[in-house]
């Protein structure tokens, strides 16, 4: 379809696929929260460091827990680091992938 009075028709599909681009990422930066890489205190969300004694093994483990302020019946993830050594953030190459997560998740 020709349109000489509106040069701008020729590309409907391009004008339409670029203009919900736009939207797309307007919506996404009004409803994405800003989290920090590494996020620091003060939380929006209540913190506890705990530890589970093993005395028949002599070991124990240790984490951190976090729960959402006033609320209840929430579902839980515990995250478990692998099998070599590392911290409860799982640091590796100066990032804590675990206390993203755990701060995105609480």
């Amino acid at each position: 379809m020709k349109h000489p009075d509106r040069p701008l028709m020729k590309f409907p599909s391009f004008f339409l696929f670029l203009l919900s681009s736009l939207a797309v990422i307007a919506l996404q930066a009004q409803t994405v929260p800003k989290r920090p890489q590494e996020p620091s205190p003060p939380y929006p969300y209540l913190t506890e460091e705990v530890v589970f004694q093993n005395h028949e093994a002599n070991i124990q483990l240790a984490g951190t827990l976090t729960l959402p302020k006033n609320k209840s019946g929430f579902p839980m993830v515990i995250l478990i680091s692998g099998s070599s050594p590392h911290n409860r953030d799982e640091a590796i190459a100066g990032h804590k992938p675990f206390l993203v997560i755990a701060d995105y998740l609480t």
